[in-house]
């Protein structure tokens, strides 16, 4: 009897550490200029703050979550072939846990992000899209210096990525995607400003597609995907490769669409390669059926 009297009130303060007050403010705000007939400049915010609160007394989860989020994007006509894209996103957010117990856990996460886009079409039946990106993620907590070891840290990423559509006639196209991928990973003291590599990553991932359409609503194709990583580890300011993975394989897939009904179904085949690890072979096939009212 006792021990189920105490499983009982474990259980009802369980769910009562599960009790919680949440409430959101938003504020945000979108206006855009034309600067000419082939310039248009876009600036976009919000700010958003979280209140969470708990009536227990045994939960120390409280806290409050601010968000600022800046976004500025500038286009340009330069000619009917050729189209520049450019935005800045900064967004920035602060966690902060009300009680002592959890305060070493406040921080402030910074994101900067730079991507100009150039989007190329010659003629009609080829799309060819360019994507640069620069990325800087700053992870800083308000109390550090009470860690023993340190805790802050940055993420630093470039990216480079060509999207190329061609129709080549009425049912037959090709389809190109590519996208390299930069990045590391460091300790970071916000103060100085300075960091310590601890690793960083080269990603190439290739997709290659053939389509055909036999008719509008039955769609075939088939193509090539390649992936390979480079992982290296940082030691006294030397960079050693740690690990290699590559995979590829064909592609393929089927789909049949109308107004009410999609059915897709796609299939691969992936032969893998990792470091110190035998080849690896994978067979996958995925289907979706989805069915509009």
């Amino acid at each position: 009897m006792i021990s189920e009297s105490f499983s009982a009130e474990a259980l009802a303060q369980a769910e009562e550490r599960k009790n919680n007050h949440t409430r959101r403010t938003v504020m945000m705000g979108t206006s855009s200029w034309a600067v000419s007939s082939s310039d248009t400049i876009t600036l976009s915010g919000s700010a958003n703050i979280l209140r969470y609160d708990t009536p227990s007394l045994e939960n120390d989860d409280d806290r409050d979550e601010l968000w600022y989020l800046l976004n500025l994007t500038t286009s340009h006509q330069i000619n009917r072939h050729l189209y520049l894209r450019s935005a800045i996103d900064l967004n920035l957010s602060h966690l902060v846990y009300l009680f002592s117990t959890r305060s070493a856990d406040n921080n402030w996460n910074r994101i900067i992000r730079l991507s100009p886009t150039i989007i190329y079409s010659p003629f009609s039946d080829l799309r060819s899209t360019n994507t640069f990106e620069v990325l800087a993620n700053y992870t800083v907590y308000d109390f550090e210096y009470l860690a023993p070891q340190p805790r802050s840290f940055v993420f630093r990423q470039f990216g480079f990525l060509d999207s190329t559509s061609i129709n080549l006639t009425n049912r037959i196209g090709i389809e190109w995607f590519s996208y390299l991928r930069l990045y590391e990973r460091g300790e970071f003291n916000w103060d100085s400003f300075t960091e310590r590599p601890v690793n960083s990553f080269e990603d190439k991932t290739i997709v290659a597609n053939i389509r055909y359409s036999l008719t509008k609503s039955l769609l075939f194709s088939l193509g090539f995907r390649y992936f390979s990583q480079l992982r290296f580890d940082h030691m006294k300011n030397e960079r050693r490769l740690e690990n290699f993975l590559q995979s590829m394989g064909p592609t393929t897939s089927i789909e049949v669409a109308n107004d009410r009904i999609s059915f897709v179904v796609r299939g691969w085949y992936e032969n893998q390669t990792q470091t110190n690890q035998k080849t690896r072979t994978f067979t996958t096939m995925v289907m979706n059926l989805s069915v509009h009212i």
